[in-house]
């Protein structure tokens, strides 16, 4: 599950790679009106019905007291500056990719500039980080590489 349309364009990065690398089946699901809160909602809905194995959010870690929630509810692993995977301290089924404080720092981070983050946020944002030169680029795809490997540890810990 997505935040943001950013975040869903990383998430299915990421699901191409858990695909070819570990043969692993993923649906991503990300809804217009999807928010940090509206997908923490979400996630418990579908643990409560049981409704997938495992539920992997991306989402942003944000800023204030927003940053209480994940603090308190996941185990946190650092993967690089600007980037987290955590494991859900109540489902042993729900992990969580932040980014810290959000995509767009973390992008910008890395060295990567859009001229207009807000672009971000909107359905565009694919085409965005495509022309910026950041979908496809050997940097990201490393960086999501090593995400999928620690995602998989996580996993195999977790059940």
């Amino acid at each position: 599950m997505a935040e943001c349309y950013a975040n869903n364009c990383i998430a299915n990065m990421l699901k191409d790679i858990l695909v070819s690398k570990f043969n692993l089946s993923i649906r991503v699901s990300h809804k217009r009106k999807y928010g940090r809160d509206r997908i923490v909602n979400e996630v418990h809905n579908m643990v409560e019905k049981r409704i997938a194995q495992i539920i992997i959010a991306v989402i942003d870690y944000e800023i204030g007291i927003s940053r209480k929630y994940i603090d308190e509810n996941f185990s946190l692993s650092k993967i690089r500056e600007g980037l987290w995977i955590g494991a859900s301290k109540r489902a042993r089924n729900v992990i969580t990719i932040i980014f810290d404080p959000n995509i767009e720092t973390f992008l910008e981070a890395l060295g990567y500039h859009i001229s207009d983050l807000h672009e971000l946020k909107g359905e565009s944002a694919c085409e965005k980080l495509e022309k910026a030169g950041i979908l496809g680029n050997q940097h990201i795809k490393h960086i999501m590489e090593e995400l999928a490997k620690n995602l998989i540890k996580l996993l195999n810990q977790s059940h």
